[in-house]
């Protein structure tokens, strides 16, 4: 396939990063030269923990029990009164993910996404945010998964664990490797290699700094070139994080993570629909609208420091301040129907429009907790509060357009249109949106009291947030709660109920100038969670009752003139109430180990009209298994395959989007030190399945046959 020229710039940055790299690796070995690593196993120093820190050996491979995600301190989720999901690393690493996307497809029931080219999802039918070691930020990119240690899915709201009062439906948190707890070094590097021009490696490494393992190291460093599947499409990926943990005396540690991450690419990855009929186009295979030289750019830094104090087992208090920052800027050649089609549906031309965008976005934040556990007669208590200020959330944003030629399908080759100059012929170029814009800053404080009675089988809970009038957009302040209850008759079940509210200030006006009204939610919850024979069953089940009142959603309206305007509109309530369901298991069967992992999900969103939204997913089921041999001549061989069902959703908007099922299979061989992983996704080579989309001229379709071969080493 023919591909664009590549910016200089970001040719030139894998070297800057691998001599970054390489100086940090000379830095630390010369360091860490000082440290006599007589450490074994059986003797390790284990260190200090607190109630902030999340910490376990898991019994199987694929079952993780503790969360910060909860409550806001680190718990048992059989302790708390909200459906999580948590994807640990050893999951990810076995569906041989590249992405969010890549995950999902086989866990998280209720998550879906609505793009392909940035973390962009929904979860029970409410579009969402994700957040970056529980502080919320604007995803603009797909996060890339080398120096994530598990995802974590927390439905419902969240206001009491991340100050997001926004957040209805849940949040995805990608929680970051962390340093080993102990003076072991240990670190991995993994190769990649695939199917149209994929390669690429990362590498980490985690170690202690100094002789006794009171400083102690985590770095990161990985690279990916992507040719897509289509003409013109490409993606490349760069990322360099590490984190330092140090522990200044048995009462005090200090966390530091900095670390970043840059995309350059053209995302084809879409196609068009026919405003009248919504009906998928049609298109060749290899077949895209991307010009040669479209391009999208993005750059994303963060950088966090973390101060915790735990004198006692019983108190701890931490202060935290993080920075975001992220920069996107692209040129593309967007298909635009509503300039002009001729022929539909057949779409022989189909009109287009030049995107020049840029944005740049910081946001700062402020946090403080404390967790204090006490006896109260026979009850036993554990209060959490805190305040967090948002010090600034700015976005600059420079948006132009011009109006190209068109795409003629049956010549697509004469077709590519010529990428005017803004300088040289300004007047082509229409000016959308420019300036800067500073988000209501403010604080909010929170307090949660969690009441363990009767030899804890019973846990009552209940808290509040309270959001400052200077954070609101009426100037009014508001308080966010949420209860909940869990019983646990033993060690491994629990059934628990949730209540819980939203709250998001809006401020301007949609795309018909009528103003934002803030919006409010609701959500009830009752399920049960089990954790069985030591780890090898376990699972959560439950019903879900919410709505949203109003919603913001993005429509499509096409004018007197044939031009489709399209953009957020503010709507009326939303609903959503049904069933889901996520179930582990681990079994040692003849010479070998078969874990499986189970996606139900059964749900019926509504609109205020009664209708079906658009793009809200109302079923998805989904199956992973993995056979390993344990022993014998073919001991480490390792088979598996998923299967991955969207039930029909058609959906009241853009597009009608009828139902698939994707399957992948597993081949590998795990040594003592190294693995070797096969990966084949889609492989009936599915090409018109509907993931998502944004408008009738961007529509996202699930990747065709993919294959990925992994080698790692471990030490």
């Amino acid at each position: 396939m023919k591909k664009p020229t590549r910016l200089s710039a970001t040719t030139n940055y894998p070297v800057r990063m691998i001599v970054s790299f390489v100086l940090i690796g000379l830095f630390l070995t010369e360091l860490r030269a000082q440290v006599t690593e007589k450490a074994k196993s059986e003797n390790e120093q284990i260190l200090k923990l607190d109630a902030f820190t999340v910490t376990e050996k898991q019994k199987t491979g694929w079952n993780s029990q503790q969360t910060f995600s909860g409550s806001r301190v680190a718990q048992n989720i059989m302790n708390i009164p909200v459906s999580i999901s948590i994807i640990n690393e050893n999951y990810i690493k076995a569906l041989g993910a590249n992405s969010l996307f890549d995950v999902i497809n086989y866990s998280a029931a209720s998550v879906n996404s609505r793009v392909t080219y940035r973390d962009d999802f929904t979860i029970r039918g409410f579009r969402e945010a994700p957040a970056l070691d529980g502080v919320p930020f604007t995803s603009l990119d797909k996060t890339p998964l080398w120096d994530i240690d598990r995802i974590e899915v927390v439905k419902g709201p969240t206001a009491l664990v991340y100050g997001n009062a926004a957040v209805l439906g849940g949040t995805i948190n990608y929680v970051t490797k962390r340093p080993n707890q102990t003076t072991l070094r240990s670190g991995d590097l993994s190769v990649l290699t695939g199917i149209n021009g994929r390669y690429g490696f990362n590498i980490t490494e985690r170690a202690p700094l100094t002789q006794d393992g009171k400083i102690r190291y985590r770095l990161t460093a990985g690279v990916s070139e992507y040719d897509g599947f289509r003409d013109y499409e490409f993606e490349n990926y760069r990322l360099l994080s590490g984190s330092v943990d140090w522990t200044v005396n048995e009462d005090i540690v200090i966390q530091v993570d900095v670390g970043g991450h840059r995309s350059h690419r053209a995302d084809a990855n879409r196609s068009l629909v026919d405003p009248k009929t919504q009906r998928l186009a049609v298109f060749p295979d290899g077949f895209t609208t991307t010009a040669d030289w479209g391009y999208q750019d993005f750059e994303f830094f963060r950088g966090k420091v973390e101060a915790i104090y735990a004198p006692n087992r019983n108190f701890t208090a931490r202060i935290l301040y993080s920075s975001l920052e992220g920069t996107y800027d692209y040129e593309i050649a967007q298909p635009f129907p509503g300039l002009r089609v001729a022929e539909a549906p057949n779409y022989v031309t189909v009109g287009q429009r030049l995107l020049d965008y840029h944005q740049k976005e910081e946001k700062r934040d402020l946090q403080g907790d404390i967790s204090w556990e006490f006896n109260l007669g026979p009850s036993k208590h554990q209060l959490t509060a805190g305040a967090a200020e948002l010090v600034n959330d700015n976005r600059a944003l420079d948006f132009w357009t011009a109006t190209l030629g068109d795409i003629i399908i049956k010549d697509p080759v004469s077709s590519r249109p010529q990428k005017p100059s803004r300088s040289s012929n300004s007047s082509t170029f229409t000016l959308l949106a420019k300036g800067n814009k500073t988000y209501n800053t403010g604080w909010s404080g929170y307090i949660n009291d969690a009441v363990t009675l009767f030899d804890d089988r019973l846990i009552l809970s209940a808290g509040t947030r309270f959001i400052t009038a200077g954070a609101t957009n009426d100037g009014k302040s508001r308080n966010v709660s949420r209860y909940g209850i869990v019983y646990k008759p033993n060690q491994n079940f629990s059934a628990f109920g949730a209540y819980g509210k939203s709250f998001q200030p809006l401020s301007g006006f949609d795309i018909l100038g009528k103003p934002y009204v803030d919006i409010t939610g609701e959500n009830k919850e009752v399920g049960v969670k089990v954790n069985l024979f030591g780890g090898r069953l376990y699972g959560t089940i439950s019903y879900f009752d919410t709505f949203k009142d109003p919603v913001v959603t993005q429509k499509e309206m096409v004018t007197s003139t044939g031009v489709i305007v399209y953009g957020n509109v503010q709507t009326a309530k939303e609903t959503n109430k049904g069933f889901e369901a996520e179930v582990g298991t681990s079994l040692e069967i003849g010479d070998g180990q078969l874990m499986g992992f189970l996606v139900f999900y059964d749900a019926d969103p509504r609109d205020a009209k009664g209708l079906r939204p658009a793009r809200a997913t109302s079923k998805r089921d989904s199956i992973f298994t993995r056979y390993e041999l344990k022993k014998g001549s073919l001991q480490g061989f390792t088979i598996g395959a998923g299967v991955s069902n969207y039930g029909d959703s058609v959906g009241t908007g853009i597009p009608i989007q009828p139902g698939y099922t994707l399957y992948n299979g597993v081949l590998g061989y795990n040594a003592k030190n190294w693995s070797l992983m096969l990966n084949m996704d889609n492989l009936s080579n599915v090409k018109d399945a509907i993931m998502g989309s944004e408008a009738s001229f961007s529509v996202n379709l699930a990747p065709p046959l993919d294959t990925r071969l992994t080698y790692t080493y471990r030490w």
